[in-house]
């Protein structure tokens, strides 16, 4: 899950779609893959240890660790979460490295779902990295506060690097009640 910008709602959009899932009996794991400024914890409140941001996705990703070992089950959500860890100086050269494809098998290989947050794609490449190991991605934006020279600069990012949504999740729509059905 990532957007053009901070501010969209993508940890908001990726925190409640893993617990949409997880609600329905699946197997979900929320990875916090927004190494420079992690925040999906923040959603799980009371849910987390206080040491959950001890060790995390940048341990796995310097190979210090397994991503099973970083895991943490939310017994009241019926969620796993591996959160960032320590935030590290080099996000984009920890994406780099080719243990990111070790920890998306590992991923794959344990969970139904895997939902990752991840860095907004205008202002660094990290998302770029993920989205490149062949993970389809969503993106998320808020309407009304991207311009269009943003979304235009954005579009021809990812159809150069060859990459193309699997969906767009458009947030503070506003739908007048009288189009809701009941």
């Amino acid at each position: 899950v990532c957007s053009a910008g901070s501010g969209e709602g993508k940890t908001f959009t990726a925190s409640n779609l893993a617990k949409s899932f997880a609600q329905e009996n699946k197997k979900v794991l929320l990875m916090d893959c927004d190494l420079r400024k992690p925040d999906a914890h923040h959603n799980f409140k009371g849910n987390l240890p206080t040491n959950a941001r001890q060790r995390g996705i940048s341990n796995v990703l310097v190979g210090d660790c397994k991503l099973m070992d970083v895991v943490i089950h939310m017994d009241k959500l019926n969620l796993d979460i591996a959160t960032t860890g320590p935030v590290p100086p080099n996000p984009n050269e920890l994406l780099s490295m080719g243990r990111l494809s070790e920890m998306l098998e590992e991923a794959k290989a344990n969970y139904d779902i895997v939902i990752m947050d991840t860095s907004p794609l205008m202002l660094v490449s990290d998302a770029l990295l993920i989205a490149h190991q062949n993970v389809p991605f969503l993106l998320v934006t808020r309407l009304f506060t991207d311009n269009r020279h943003v979304i235009r600069q954005m579009a021809m990012q990812l159809k150069q690097a060859n990459l193309f949504p699997a969906g767009l999740i458009a947030n503070c729509a506003d739908v007048p009640r009288a189009s809701s059905t009941g």
